[in-house]
């Protein structure tokens, strides 16, 4: 997990004074935060091939965003066939499956624990604002509430109908290839080791649990789910509210 960073000079006052309250900021650390056109770059300094950017306007967001084709985790969270008005999301990391949801009308806090993470993302979120803005585009970007703190003391008390987990998936015993921002994500952040106590925490809240496990993982904490919903290589094990 990252412990140190180094920060450009394009990047801002107050971003600094942030990152400097949980990380050493150190001219000669390994991994490097810069600003280019606005957007926030995470770059490995001795391997520039591994980086990461979050612009919520290109790639993978706009499309899902755009497109309302089949989204697996769209037909996973419905609730009688229709999608929840509110949902929390407990792992957001790189925001791209709340960012889709939002984009359908569901209202989504998301709290993020980790402090590069949630720059990065919160940057991207006042960014996409700002051009929505600037442009006078009809459509307003997605409404999402994003916090900065911790999911697992939060999660058994907040009001909410449904809760999203999606953390970290578990090492292949068979090598693959893993995306590159996994990668990134992997190093600086690293594995979600309490997220088998982050759905016993969740499970106190009378909320719908949807959980995002890769097909050849058990459930998280061991626990059946009570439905479940397969995709290709991804299942949704979904708990009901206990007082349902």
């Amino acid at each position: 997990m990252l412990t140190t960073l180094k920060l450009t000079p394009a990047i801002d006052a107050s971003t600094a004074q942030f990152l400097s309250q949980h990380y050493v900021i150190s001219a000669s650390a390994s991994w490097q935060l810069d600003c280019v056109d606005g957007v926030f770059h995470l770059q490995h300094t001795e391997h520039p091939a591994l980086n990461l950017a979050i612009d919520f306007g290109t790639g993978k967001y706009r499309h899902r965003n755009h497109y309302l084709g089949k989204e697996p985790l769209v037909n996973a969270i419905k609730i009688k066939g229709k999608l929840p008005q509110a949902l929390l999301d407990a792992t957001p990391g790189l925001l791209q499956d709340s960012f889709m949801l939002a984009g359908r009308g569901v209202q989504i806090t998301a709290i993020e624990r980790h402090p590069l993470l949630y720059v990065m993302v919160n940057r991207a979120l006042a960014r996409i604002s700002a051009q929505t803005n600037e442009q006078h585009h009809t459509q307003t970007p997605p409404h999402i509430d994003y916090r900065f703190g911790d999911a697992n003391t939060l999660v058994k008390d907040f009001a909410t109908p449904c809760i999203y987990l999606d953390p970290m998936y578990p090492p292949r015993q068979k090598k693959a290839l893993v995306k590159k921002s996994m990668q990134v994500l992997h190093a600086t952040v690293g594995d979600d080791a309490d997220s088998d106590t982050l759905l016993i925490n969740a499970q106190k809240n009378n909320a719908r649990i949807i959980v995002k496990r890769p097909s050849y993982a058990p459930p998280l904490a061991n626990c059946p789910p009570d439905l479940t919903y397969q995709s290709k290589t991804t299942r949704f094990d979904i708990y009901l509210p206990q007082n349902s």
